[in-house]
């Protein structure tokens, strides 16, 4: 096999090591936008009528809604 064929062989198994690679990292973000999807459903079963309203109107969460997200998030996550 000549250098070119070498060469080839090198960079193909590369490609499909970041191939792998990207495919775990997509599997990762998924998993935690999974997680974060799940927090932010359980943070706004809790929301007032009043805060409900002011979301719809305003596009804004509570102060305290990103941190209870958050939290929820953690807690989450170190479960699974």
């Amino acid at each position: 096999m000549g250098l070119f064929g070498w060469i080839s062989v090198f960079t193909s198994r590369q490609a499909a090591g970041a191939e792998i690679g990207a495919d775990e990292r997509r599997e990762r973000l998924s998993e935690k936008m999974t997680y974060y999807s799940i927090a932010v459903d359980a943070s706004a079963q809790t929301l007032s009528p009043d805060e409900r309203r002011h979301l719809r109107t305003t596009a804004q969460v509570p102060d305290w809604f990103r941190p209870d997200v958050q939290r929820r998030y953690e807690e989450i996550r170190k479960r699974r």
